[in-house]
């Protein structure tokens, strides 16, 4: 549920907490757009590049 969400999130530092109002447990295929956005977004942060759901992956390092 979103308050147990919210208190996880508060305890993780640098934790950010998307909420999909109305979503159910299979929020990956009830709303894949959001899901995707979402984890792209986390992905720029991480890798500090732009990036768009058709991009391939980065190869793995040598």
């Amino acid at each position: 549920p979103p308050p147990c969400a919210e208190s996880i999130a508060a305890a993780l530092p640098t934790a950010e907490l998307t909420v999909c109002p109305g979503a159910g447990h299979m929020l990956m295929m009830e709303r894949p757009d959001e899901v995707n956005s979402a984890l792209l977004g986390v992905l720029r942060q991480v890798l500090g590049r732009p990036l768009s759901a058709a991009a391939p992956a980065p190869a793995p390092p040598a």
